[in-house]
């Protein structure tokens, strides 16, 4: 793709200047037209890791590229397609030929220090970074991509200029802050660190790296309190940052026709509750993959949620058809038949996990609940003592042990299970006080279960649950009458 002329700010253009004239501009100084010298040799492939589809996409785009071997376009489609998968050495290979047959092509350019970024080639990086940069000025991914390297590889002014740039920009300015704020911190001002780093949180709280910088700041000024509170966020949010918005590392992604890249983007819909949209490209993906299990257990809980069982049976009888001891898998089965109240098949399932482990606490829990629903509650009883056994401190199995002992009429052992499920009073333990105190009323122990409500009322209040604090209330209001037993 040829660029137009377009005017350049002259911040832009001296910093451009600098790195050109450091990177010696081997791309655009030089006489890049065809024929000029030797191309590249083409990529050796090594594609049989890959799903048949993803090997014939791949060869495809190969097969075009030898009918045609000085189309520049072609070239790059495919250093793109190799790009997507990973293939980063025939990718670097076909974006060199795409840059000696087009040298005004920024998006060769920068397709070609991406991948060499990816690599660890930081020096050629920055060559390729610069010279798309100065193709096109308004890219600004590029602009921050150059901003970072810089930053990594020591040369802090430039970089400090860069980011000072992207200031305005509505979806770069939190990475400019955070960029900022470093140079800032190892330029000795942390004060001005720490401003930038809080202009970076305006603006993407859950920025993990900030938080981890601003608790290197604030232990520096001596506040501790700040930089423990700050090191804490940071292990919440780990390396967690504002997205890049990217229009060309994107259209990769849209290449990338593999298994796992459906199952990536399954995950998205899925996280924002299109389900059939999820199922959909779960469907895909076993389609290109039919032995991924992850696809088709995914879709076992997919189509748990749409109430399809007919698909459910269908894909897990394709995972045991893979993997027949797959604990997992009869987990997932039974797990979802139990939710459709067909407990008896539900039981079947879950009993496979326990022939293959017999400990599994989940399994002995929901075929526990299984057995209950049927009335079975001897059996019942004993898989909750299984489960409570294999995590004697796990909250809820206690507290469903307890549950049952109780309506068993085994109160003391009861007790002590449900007393175990809402310690420690944390902001779970007002779930767990509240229903031990309905389990209590409901065995006809309302005075042992007026305790257990009043805690709930006051985690409730200390712990913001105005939901349940109002359920709490209009509980303790039926229960004041002393003769309503």
């Amino acid at each position: 793709m040829k660029v137009t002329a377009r005017t350049i700010s002259p911040l832009i253009l001296v910093i451009i200047g600098v790195l050109v004239a450091a990177a010696g501009a081997v791309y655009l100084l030089r006489d890049s037209r065809p024929g000029t010298y030797e191309l590249p040799p083409f990529p050796t492939l090594a594609t049989e890791k890959f799903a048949a589809p993803v090997q014939e996409q791949i060869r495809a785009a190969y097969a075009a590229v030898q009918q045609d071997p000085e189309n520049a376009t072609l070239n790059r489609q495919l250093g793109r397609v190799l790009h997507a998968y990973k293939l980063d050495t025939g990718a670097i290979g076909s974006y060199r030929r795409a840059r000696q047959l087009d040298p005004g092509s920024y998006e060769a350019a920068y397709y070609l220090g991406i991948a060499q970024l990816q690599s660890g080639n930081d020096s050629a990086a920055m060559e390729q970074l610069t010279a798309a940069l100065a193709l096109n000025p308004d890219y600004q991914p590029a602009r921050l991509r150059l901003a970072e390297l810089l930053m990594k590889t020591g040369r802090l002014d430039e970089a400090g200029q860069l980011y000072t740039t992207l200031l305005d920009s509505p979806v770069d300015a939190a990475r400019a802050h955070y960029g900022l704020g470093q140079i800032a911190f190892r330029g000795g001002d942390t004060a001005m660190a720490i401003t930038h780093y809080h202009q970076a949180l305006q603006l993407f709280e859950p920025f993990g790296p900030v938080h981890y910088a601003l608790a290197l700041a604030y232990r520096d000024q001596g506040d501790i309190r700040m930089a423990d509170q700050h090191m804490a966020l940071y292990r919440q949010y780990l390396k967690n940052g504002p997205p890049y918005n990217d229009p060309l590392l994107e259209s990769l992604d849209e290449l990338d026709i593999s298994s796992r890249a459906a199952i990536r983007r399954a995950r998205q819909e899925f996280e924002s509750g299109r389900y059939p949209e999820a199922a959909q490209l779960l469907e895909a993906a076993v389609s290109t993959d039919p032995q991924s299990i992850e696809a088709h257990m995914k879709l076992v809980r997919l189509y748990s949620l749409l109430a399809d069982f007919e698909q459910l049976e269908e894909h897990y009888r394709a995972i045991v058809s893979l993997d027949p001891d797959l604990p997992a898998a009869h987990l997932l089965y039974g797990q979802a038949l139990g939710d459709a109240g067909r407990y008896e098949q539900a039981i079947g399932s879950l009993r496979k996990v326990l022939e293959i482990e017999p400990e599994h606490v989940q399994a002995n829990t929901y075929l526990a609940q299984a057995c209950e629903e049927l009335g079975r509650n001897a059996e019942a009883q004993r898989h909750y003592r299984l489960a409570v056994a294999g995590e004697p401190n796990n909250r809820f199995v206690n507290y469903l042990l307890g549950r049952r002992l109780l309506a068993d009429g085994q109160s003391a052992e009861a007790t002590v299970h449900l007393e175990k499920a809402t310690l420690p009073e944390d902001e779970q333990a007002v779930f767990y006080l509240y229903h031990t105190a309905i389990a209590l009323d409901a065995a006809g122990k309302r005075e042992q279960a007026r305790p257990y409500l009043q805690r709930a009322r006051e985690v409730a209040v200390n712990g913001g649950h105005q939901q349940l604090l109002g359920d709490i209330i209009r509980t303790q209001t039926q229960w004041q009458a002393p003769d309503q037993q």
